[in-house]
């Protein structure tokens, strides 16, 4: 089951401590509340016991319909009716693929266009003729002149896998591939595969890179959430703002410690089990790559779509919704921490000293985190980032990621449904007004909810403009409405750009 506490995690590998985060990270002394903060849940614990209960109940049902059978169109298109009909999508009249059955080249450059993790393992390389251009890129020395996390991630897996580099057009369309494999020798040599083959390489290189970064969010919100609880308690004003980011940050940062990068979790076993230190080295270094960041556009602008590549695309192309609601975060913290700075009862400076105190003692380097402002900026970027998590992780369901699960087989096999499952509960769950720029649980302060309210408005004016602008009975809304309604209003197509990682 996804609701995995400290037992749990000591019998799959794992001591559940809090100073060993990550290697180099660890929580300031200062953070005595662990039980305290792991039982701050979403009311009723709704979303927790939906996921669990959803996870169980999908697991049951491919276990009696899919278990040992072919991984055939016709079982494909089962499981995906299942799937959607199972996250009680809320598109209303809409009709459109909600699971995607199959994964193509113009499914690639969708998730490029639209996807902000897919967009940061872009890549830019200069070509024999002095050109420079983008690229996707899992070689250990393809585009490799200046490596970014994607590079560095898959650099981690292990050589059974094979790798690829692709160059992209200025469209983010896939233009060639060139896939490689080691030898006995080691040594890396060109293989040929057919297209579907080269499709099911690319994509679960994509997805074991998603994994990574989405599981890095989740402790990093741990961290950071962490610090906010200890530094607010004793303040009624600052734990009436701190209240709406608690819920579920422990029960699914012990979900990810355990299921995905502990000894045998799925991102170890599966793809790094000869190169875990070398992972969680690389889990740090982003991790600090972030917590260093002085704000939202730093995140953006470094981490999600470096100048140097995209310059090389068209300006409309390189997830334009998730920059425009990005670009709402600076006014959004300035305000609030100019509203905080007007309000003794808020004492903001005696809040500041306590939290950069609290981020100088997670480790030396890891963050540089000042005060309220920074801090909100960079947990609403990357809580929109984790929204993001809700149109891919749909691309599990996929024999483009599912192959690798089971490769000698061409069976639903045990460990397929046990993954199915374990991806199916971080896609339920989802509670209403939890999104970024969300104005619940303030009455506590008016004036502040008012604030926070005008951003929450203009965020959504971009979501309701941006889904009157799609034809949803025209064949680009149906193929690729999955990925589209990321930037929809909250809760359409189960979708939600999440205040934090609480689902």
């Amino acid at each position: 089951l996804p609701n995995m506490g400290c037992m749990e995690s000591k019998q799959m590998g794992w001591v559940c401590t809090n100073d060993n985060l990550l290697p180099g990270v660890q929580l300031s002394p200062d953070f005595v509340f662990y039980e305290k903060l792991r039982v701050a849940v979403s009311v009723s614990m709704q979303s927790e016991l939906e996921g669990v209960k959803a996870d169980v109940e999908l697991a049951a049902w491919m276990g009696l319909h899919l278990l040992n059978k072919k991984r055939d169109q016709e079982n494909y298109a089962m499981l995906t009716k299942e799937v959607s009909n199972r996250l009680g999508h809320g598109v209303g009249e809409s009709d459109f693929e909600t699971i995607p059955r199959t994964i193509t080249k113009d499914t690639l450059a969708h998730l490029l266009r639209g996807n902000p993790f897919m967009a940061s393992a872009i890549n830019s390389e200069t070509m024999a003729d002095g050109t420079q251009r983008l690229c996707l890129s899992s070689h250990p020395t393809k585009c490799n002149e200046c490596p970014n996390f994607f590079q560095k991630f898959t650099s981690c897996m292990d050589k059974k896998w094979d790798r690829f580099h692709a160059i992209l057009s200025n469209e983010l369309e896939i233009e060639s591939v060139t896939i490689f494999r080691a030898s006995p020798s080691g040594e890396w040599e060109t293989q040929e595969l057919d297209g579907r083959e080269q499709i099911n390489v690319i994509t679960s290189t994509l997805m074991f890179y998603f994994q990574c970064v989405h599981a890095n969010l989740h402790i990093l919100h741990f961290i950071m959430v962490a610090g906010l609880y200890t530094v607010t308690r004793d303040n009624s004003k600052l734990e009436a703002f701190a209240a709406p980011y608690l819920p579920n940050i422990i029960l699914k940062y012990e979900e990810v410690r355990t299921l995905l990068i502990s000894k045998s979790g799925a991102l170890v076993k599966g793809f790094c089990e000869a190169n875990r230190p070398r992972l969680l080295g690389v889990f740090t270094e982003l991790l600090s790559f972030w917590g260093n960041c002085g704000g939202s556009k730093q995140f953006v602008d470094t981490f999600l779509f470096p100048a140097k590549s995209r310059r090389l695309a068209r300006n409309d192309v390189w997830v334009p919704q998730f920059q425009m609601q990005a670009d709402l975060i600076p006014d959004f913290a300035a305000d609030v921490a100019t509203h905080m700075s007007a309000d003794a009862d808020y004492a903001l400076p005696k809040c500041n000293a306590a939290l950069s105190k609290f981020f100088k003692e997670c480790g030396s380097d890891v963050f540089a985190i000042q005060g309220i402002d920074q801090w909100l900026e960079i947990i609403s970027v990357t809580g929109l980032l984790h929204g993001c998590t809700l149109s891919l992780t749909r691309v599990t369901f996929t024999e483009a990621n599912l192959w690798q699960m089971s490769p000698e087989s061409d069976e639903f096999t045990l460990n397929i449904i046990e993954q199915m499952g374990t991806a199916f509960g971080t896609l339920v769950g989802l509670d209403e007004d939890r999104q970024v720029f969300t104005d619940e649980g303030l009455e506590a302060d008016v004036e502040l909810k008012k604030v926070v309210h005008k951003h929450l408005e203009k965020s959504e004016q971009l979501k309701q403009s941006y889904a009157k602008l799609q034809d949803q009975n025209g064949k680009e809304f149906k193929t690729w409405g999955w990925i589209l309604t990321d930037y929809f209003p909250d809760l359409f197509d189960a979708k939600q750009l999440t205040i934090t990682t609480y689902v």
